[in-house]
C-alpha cells in the first residue's frame, strides 16, 4: 500500500481519473441490472430431481401455474353464491393469459342421457340444492377439492398460459383478475380473494423491486447519519459517508455488466457493500483527521491512511472475499451465485473506498484542523478507554468469559433447525398472503405434490395392473395423513356408467372416459405415453415434518417398484423438489459458515505468517454467530432462508475483524469490534 500512498501523495488527478472512469462503468452497468424473471430460478439444480419435475411439466403441464380465487360465504350453494360463482367463472375466462377457469360451475353429472351442471339454479328449491350438496360430494372435484366439507367456501382454479411465466408476463394478468374482483358487487358476508403460486410470487418480485429502492435510500442515509454521529461535522461525515454510496453503485454496477440479475437472495446486494464500504471509510477518515492534528496536510494525511491502514483494510476485505466466494461449493446454483457475486462486490467495495476516500478527504476537509475535532477525537477515545478499558485491564478473566460464552451458546445454537414456508418470503399484510392462509385453513394446503407412475408400454392403459398400482401410489400418499385433496384417474371411473369390474379384469369403463373427457384429464392420464400423474396438496408446515412424509411415501413407493414389475414411481411436484433444494439452500448456507471458517483460518495464517493468530481469530468470529443462533433456539424461531442469509453476512463482516500488521520497529495488534479498530502497540520485536 505505501505504493498506493506514493502514487496520491505525489498525481492524485490519477485516482480521480480512475473514480470518474469507474463511475462511468458503472453508471451503464447500472442501466444494465435487471431483476429476475424466472420464477423458478432459485431453486433450479442440476439433479435428477429437477429433471423430473421438467419432465412432469413437459408431459402433464405444471402443477405451479394456477391463480386460485377464494370464494368465502354462509352457504356456497345460496341462489346468490351460485350467481356470484357463475359470473366469475365466465368473466376471468375471458382475461388474456388464463387458458382454463375449474369451478363448481364446470361439474357435470353423467347419470343421465345428457350431462347436466351440479350447481344448482337461481331458482332450484331447497330439495334440489341438497341434492346438488350430495352430488358434489360425490363428485371427484367436489368436497375437498373445489369446495371445502362444510360448503362455507369455494375455489376457482385458473390455469395461466404457463407455469414458468416471467414476471413481466404475469403481471397484466393477474392485474387485470385483480380489478375484475374488484369490480365485483358481493352479496352480504361474502368475500372474494385470490392467491396462489404466481400471485404470491408476483408480489414477491414487486415487494424486492420497491424495497431495493427504499433500503438503498435509506442506507445512504443511515451511513451519512452514523458518520455524523461519530464526527459531528459536515467534512468528515461526508469524507466517511460518500464513498460508502459509491461503493454500493459500483457493486450494482458490476452485477449489471456480469449480466446476472437481481434476485431474493442478492437484491439487497448494494446496500450490505455500503455498509461494508462505510466501516473502512470511517477507519481511514478518523486516520486522516489524527493526522491532520499532527500537523499534516490534506494530501498528506490521505496519504497516510492508505501507508498505515490499507493494508489493515485489504486484509479485512480479501478474508470477507475470500468467505463469500468460498460458497462457490455449495450444490445449489443460486448459493454459487450468492457467494460469488458478494466476493466480487466487497473486493468492489474495497476500491471505491481506497479511491473515494483520499479524494473526497483532499476537496471537502478544511484546510487547517480547528480545535473541535481535537475535542471530538478525546471524546471518543475517552469513551473507548472507559468502555473497553476494563475488559483489556484483566485479559485472562476477559478471554475465559468469552471462551465460556462461545461454548455455551455454540451448545444452544446446534440445535437449530432448519426450516421454509411460502409464508417466510411472502408479502405481510398483502391479499394474496392473508388468502394463502385461509387456503391452508380451509384446504390444507396450497402447493402440490405428485406421484408420477410410468408402466410397460405392452401393456393396455385400462389394464388391471396398472389401475391397481395407480391405487397403491395414491394411497401412499394418503397414510401419511399430512397431506390432502389426493386426486386421480381411478377417482373419475365413478362418474363412468358401468360396474367395477372384477379383480385382475380390464376396466372398460377407463377406454370411455379417455373418449369423454381426454382435454379435462391431460393432468392426470397420459396412455399415449404410459404414464399417469396422482396429485395432491402439502401443507406450508415446518420442513422436518414435511421431508419425514415425503421420505415415507419414497420408501413406500421404492416397495411398489417390487410389488410391481416394470413399473416405475416418482415422487415430484413444486411442493417436493422447490422446498428440498430450499432447504439444500439453507443447509448450504449453514455448512459454508464452516467452510469459510477454515478458508478464513488458512488465509489468516498465510498471511500473518503464524498458525496461533489465525486461531485466535476464529473465537470472536465465531461468537456472533453463536449467540445470534443461540437467540433464535431461545426464541423458538428456525433457521430460515433469511436467516441463513444473515448469518452468512455476519460471518463474512465477522471474518477479518483480528489481524496483526507489521509496524514499523514492532507489531500492533488491530482488536477489531464489528470494524472498529482499536490500536494496541505492543513492545518492539
Amino acid at each position: 500500500m505505501d505504493l498506493l500512498a506514493s502514487t496520491f501523495s505525489k498525481r492524485p488527478s490519477l485516482f480521480a481519473v480512475a473514480a470518474l472512469l469507474l463511475s462511468v462503468a458503472a453508471a451503464v452497468g447500472i442501466s444494465r441490472v435487471r431483476f429476475s424473471e424466472s420464477p423458478r430460478g432459485l431453486f433450479k439444480s442440476g439433479d435428477a430431481a429437477f429433471y423430473e419435475l421438467e419432465r412432469m411439466y413437459e408431459d402433464f403441464g405444471s402443477d405451479d401455474g394456477d391463480c386460485l380465487v377464494l370464494i368465502e360465504t354462509p352457504d356456497v350453494l345460496s341462489p346468490a353464491a351460485c350467481a356470484l360463482i357463475r359470473e366469475l367463472d365466465d368473466g376471468l375466462a375471458e382475461v388474456d393469459g388464463i387458458v382454463e377457469v375449474t369451478s363448481l360451475a364446470d361439474l357435470m353429472s353423467t347419470g343421465g342421457i345428457l350431462p347436466r351442471p351440479l350447481l344448482p339454479k337461481g331458482s332450484a328449491d331447497s330439495a334440489a340444492r341438497e341434492a346438488a350438496r350430495a352430488a358434489i360430494e360425490a363428485h371427484p372435484l367436489g368436497a375437498d377439492q373445489l369446495v371445502d366439507p362444510t360448503f362455507r367456501s369455494t375455489i376457482l382454479l385458473l390455469r395461466m398460459t404457463s407455469g414458468d411465466m416471467t414476471v413481466a408476463e404475469m403481471m397484466p394478468v393477474i392485474e387485470d383478475l385483480d380489478a375484475r374482483i374488484a369490480s365485483l358487487d358481493l352479496p352480504p358476508q361474502t368475500s372474494v380473494a385470490m392467491t396462489g403460486i404466481q400471485p404470491l410470487r408476483a408480489a414477491i418480485f414487486g415487494t424486492i423491486q420497491e424495497e431495493q429502492r427504499s433500503l438503498s435510500l435509506l442506507g445512504l442515509v443511515l451511513s451519512l447519519s452514523v458518520a455524523g454521529l461519530l464526527f459531528r461535522k459536515v467534512g468528515p461525515v461526508l469524507v466517511a459517508g460518500l464513498p460508502s454510496l459509491f461503493a454500493g453503485l459500483w457493486a450494482a454496477g458490476l452485477v449489471g455488466w456480469l449480466g446476472v440479475p437481481f434476485d431474493v437472495m442478492t437484491a439487497q446486494l448494494p446496500l450490505l457493500v455500503q455498509i461494508i464500504a462505510l466501516c473502512d471509510a470511517v477507519h481511514l477518515t478518523h486516520h486522516i483527521l489524527e493526522r491532520r492534528r499532527a500537523g499534516l496536510s490534506r494530501r498528506e494525511a490521505a496519504a497516510s491512511s492508505l501507508s498505515a491502514l490499507g493494508g489493515a483494510c485489504m486484509l479485512t476485505t480479501f478474508t470477507t472475499a475470500v468467505g463469500f466466494i468460498s460458497l462457490a461449493v455449495s450444490r445449489a446454483d443460486a448459493i454459487q451465485q450468492f457467494g460469488l457475486l458478494f466476493g466480487a462486490s466487497v473486493l468492489m467495495a474495497f476500491l471505491a473506498v481506497i479511491i473515494f476516500v483520499p479524494l473526497c478527504a483532499t476537496w471537502l476537509l478544511r484546510a487547517e484542523p480547528d480545535a473541535y475535532e481535537a475535542r471530538a477525537e478525546a471524546r471518543m477515545q475517552g469513551l473507548g478507554e472507559r468502555l473497553l478499558g476494563p475488559l483489556l485491564d484483566r485479559p485472562r478473566l476477559t478471554s475465559c468469559f468469552g471462551l465460556l460464552l462461545a461454548g455455551l451458546t455454540c451448545a444452544g445454537a446446534l440445535s437449530l433447525k432448519p426450516d421454509n414456508r411460502l409464508a417466510e418470503s411472502s408479502p405481510e399484510g398483502h391479499p394474496a398472503t392473508d388468502a394463502l392462509f385461509r387456503i391452508e385453513e380451509l384446504y390444507g394446503g396450497l402447493v402440490g405434490v405428485s406421484v408420477r407412475v410410468d408402466w410397460p408400454l405392452d401393456l393396455a392403459s385400462s389394464d388391471a395392473r396398472v389401475l391397481d398400482a395407480i391405487r397403491d401410489a395414491s394411497d401412499a400418499i394418503e397414510r401419511t395423513e399430512l397431506h390432502r385433496g389426493a386426486l386421480s384417474l381411478p377417482n373419475f371411473l365413478s362418474m363412468v356408467p358401468g360396474s367395477e369390474p372384477s379383480p385382475g379384469e380390464s376396466d372398460p369403463r377407463v377406454t370411455l372416459l379417455e373418449s369423454l373427457t381426454a382435454s379435462t384429464l391431460s393432468s392426470y392420464w397420459r396412455p399415449d405415453i404410459s404414464s399417469a400423474r396422482i396429485s395432491a396438496r402439502v401443507p406450508d408446515a415446518n420442513s422436518p415434518a414435511v421431508e419425514a412424509a415425503h421420505t415415507q411415501i419414497q420408501s413406500d413407493l421404492a416397495a411398489l417398484g417390487g410389488e410391481h414389475p416394470g413399473f416405475n414411481f416418482f415422487l415430484t411436484g413444486t411442493g417436493v423438489v422447490a422446498r428440498r433444494n430450499i432447504d439444500t439452500i439453507i443447509t448450504d448456507l449453514a455448512r459454508g459458515l464452516f467452510i469459510a471458517a477454515v478458508t478464513i483460518f488458512l488465509a489468516l495464517s498465510v498471511f500473518l505468517r503464524s498458525w496461533r493468530l489465525g486461531l485466535v481469530s476464529l473465537i470472536p468470529n465465531l461468537l456472533p454467530l453463536s449467540v445470534t443462533g443461540c437467540a433464535l433456539v431461545l426464541f423458538d424461531h428456525p433457521l430460515q432462508v433469511a436467516s441463513a442469509i444473515a448469518f452468512s453476512v455476519l460471518r463474512q463482516l465477522a471474518s477479518g475483524r483480528s489481524c496483526s500488521v507489521k509496524g514499523c520497529g514492532g507489531t500492533r495488534f488491530l482488536l477489531c469490534t464489528g470494524r472498529m479498530l482499536i490500536h494496541l502497540p505492543c513492545a518492539p520485536s
